[in-house]
Parts: C-alpha cells; sequence; structure tokens
C-alpha cells in the first residue's frame, strides 16, 4: 500500500511538473528524492537559534546608532533561512513546492542585500557609494519580484550563480571604501565573505564535491559555506560600525 501511495504521489508529482515547467520536469523532480539525510539541517538550525542570536547581538554588541540597519539585515537573513528550511527539510506535495523553490531562490536575493546592510550604510559616505548601494538594491528588488514571479528556478545552476555574484558585485565599492578609510579590521572580514561565497558558489555550480553522499551532499557543502559567509559579514558589521562610531 505504501509503495503504490508513493509511486501514486511521484506520478502526480512529475505530471504537474511537467505542467509548471515543461521539459525541465524530469531534471527538477528526480533531483528531490535523492537528497541526502541532513539536507535543510543547516538552514533549520540558523533558524530556530536565529531569535536568540538576535537578542545577544541587540544587546551586547550592535553599535545602537544602527539597529534600523540590523533590523533589515536580521529579517533579511530569517526570511532567507526559513525558506530554505521549510524547502529543504520536508518532502512537500506537489501544490506546494513551486512555491517554496520560488521563495528559496527569492530571498536569497535578500540575504545578499541585506545582510550586510548596517556596513553598506555606514561606508556609504560619497556619490559613487550611494549610486552604487542604489543600483544594487534596484537589482536586488527586480531579482526577488523575478525569482517569485518567473521562472528563475528552471534556470541552471550556473547561470543563477552568476546572477547572484552580480547582485553581490557592488560589495567591491565597500571593499574599496574600507581601503580608503584605513579600516583594515572591516575589510579582512568583508573580503573573507567575498572569497567564501564565490566558492560556496563553485560548489554548487559544479554539484560537487559530494564529501558523503548519503548524509552530507554538495548542497549541505554550499550550506555551509553560506552559514560561515554569514558570519564573516557579521563580523564585518561589528567591526565596521564601531571603528566608524569611534572615529
Amino acid at each position: 500500500m505504501m509503495t503504490l501511495r508513493s509511486t501514486n504521489s511521484k506520478l502526480r508529482a512529475s505530471s504537474y511538473m511537467n505542467r509548471m515547467y515543461g521539459r525541465d520536469a524530469k531534471a527538477l523532480w528526480e533531483k528531490v528524492p535523492q537528497a541526502p539525510h541532513l539536507r535543510g539541517y543547516v538552514h533549520l538550525v540558523l533558524a530556530l537559534i536565529s531569535p536568540l542570536l538576535i537578542l545577544w547581538l541587540m544587546k551586547c554588541i550592535i553599535v545602537k546608532d544602527y539597529y534600523p540597519e540590523y533590523i533589515v539585515a536580521f529579517v533579511c537573513c530569517i526570511l532567507n533561512f526559513a525558506a530554505s528550511a521549510t524547502l529543504h527539510y520536508s518532502r512537500w506535495n506537489l501544490n506546494s513546492l513551486d512555491l517554496c523553490l520560488k521563495a528559496d531562490y527569492a530571498f536569497i536575493f535578500l540575504m545578499i542585500g541585506g545582510s550586510a546592510t548596517p556596513a553598506t550604510i555606514a561606508v556609504t559616505n560619497d556619490d559613487l557609494s550611494v549610486l552604487t548601494t542604489l543600483i544594487q538594491w534596484i537589482g536586488i528588488s527586480i531579482g526577488t519580484v523575478g525569482a517569485l514571479a518567473f521562472r528563475f528556478v528552471t534556470a541552471s545552476p550556473a547561470l543563477r550563480v552568476i546572477v547572484y555574484f552580480a547582485a553581490g558585485s557592488p560589495y567591491v565599492q565597500l571593499c574599496r571604501n574600507l581601503y580608503k578609510m584605513k579600516c583594515f579590521i572591516g575589510l579582512l572580514p568583508s573580503c573573507m565573505t567575498l572569497v567564501i561565497y564565490m566558492l560556496g558558489g563553485v560548489v554548487y555550480a559544479k554539484r560537487a564535491p559530494n564529501p558523503i553522499p548519503k548524509y552530507v551532499g554538495f548542497h549541505e557543502v554550499f550550506h555551509m559555506c553560506c552559514a560561515l559567509a554569514l558570519v564573516t559579514t557579521f563580523i564585518g558589521n561589528h567591526k565596521i560600525t564601531t571603528f566608524l562610531n569611534v572615529m
């Protein structure tokens, strides 16, 4: 009975994916049953511990002048954690899968733009920086809406990585400003963030390595890269805002 029900469910899901994604459906659907056992746990843990981390940061770490910027960063990150954990941690029915995929890819744009908001605002001190930040957020907004409204989920992993890199490319200007300000204590974690994200992007695009395929695959490695990059992002936020606050 369970085998028949599982087979029928997969057939219904395959039919739905064919209607929604055309000839890309088979490739998309066949990846789902093969997910390692730990798929989604990285972002699930982040989503669950985020409230405690935020309370601790707000009370003990954050420069109070930048509370609004940090709130934007926290909201964008939590949306990304929740969407990714929701997509990967559960096996969704065919009617929910499309929405979960779209939300996951859309909120990646928000995290790219939002996670470094405190540092970006702190360092935006000339016309070029203002223009760069404005262009980035226009791109982030278009990417978020586009991922929800269109078929960004059917794009190749390599193309998605290129688009996400483009959305994050204005942070090079942030690093340039930090160098000019001689804020090397903020420049180091900012550069580390860019390097770790690029490494994670390569892992995602190449779909390798798969250290322990049954439990930890390339996607888990990618998620761990993203989590580590988020740590360096918030270290950078703290170092940069503190540096500028005492100048």
